[in-house]
């Protein structure tokens, strides 16, 4: 599989479809309201922005269906193909490792031998992020205990996807990821900036 190949709209069409019908009625745990679908499609999007290749947009739309809907790799098989069967298993936890950490080593070993669909991740990890900030702008730190795993397991996560693919990704993404990084390390900063913005406002 190339990064470039022509995309059949078709299959996109019904890969989104059966996106937005398996996740509905889920929402983001960051701010248990935005209704889950909006994630696997930014994902796809962000795929798309940089390749046209039909297995790794077909593989962003449907990266949780495994993991989070009633929903199997012979199914996606079926419907789908083979290769985007694989990407998505790739992309699906191992929910028999208790241990989060443990479980996304297990998960990225896996996708090491796989660059492509290592890129959907990256791209998974970019659309996570962004909502993350989003969240933690609007609702403090708290956002953080919402999550399986803490701060720090999440941010060395990301570093470790960032440390894998910096070579291969677009420099558009690469900076947008290192970026993202960065505003979630600092949150509680711009929290308390923010605050004592708004306390001196306030005095004057």
């Amino acid at each position: 599989t190339k990064m470039h190949k022509p995309i059949n709209m078709r299959t996109i069409e019904k890969a989104i479809t059966t996106c937005i019908t398996l996740h509905e009625g889920q929402v983001r745990k960051g701010d248990n309201e935005t209704p889950y679908v909006v994630h696997p499609i930014e994902t796809a999007m962000i795929v798309a922005k940089h390749t046209t290749n039909e297995t790794m947009i077909v593989s962003a739309l449907l990266h949780d269906t495994i993991e989070d809907c009633n929903y199997s790799a012979s199914e996606i098989t079926k419907e789908f193909g083979e290769e985007v069967a694989s990407f998505v298993s790739l992309l699906t936890d191992d929910k028999k490792i208790a241990d989060w950490a443990e479980r996304k080593d297990a998960n990225i070993a896996g996708l090491r031998e796989n660059k492509l669909a290592y890129f959907v991740r990256v791209a998974d990890a970019v659309s996570n992020m962004r909502s993350l900030v989003g969240a933690l702008q609007e609702h403090g730190s708290a956002v953080w205990s919402m999550f399986n795993a803490p701060k720090a397991a999440k941010m060395q996560y990301y570093r470790v996807i960032l440390h894998d693919m910096k070579d291969v990704l677009p420099v558009e993404l690469l900076e947008e990821f290192v970026g993202l990084l960065k505003d979630l390390e600092y949150s509680e900063y711009f929290e308390k900036n923010r605050l004592g913005f708004e306390t001196a406002e306030k005095k004057e």
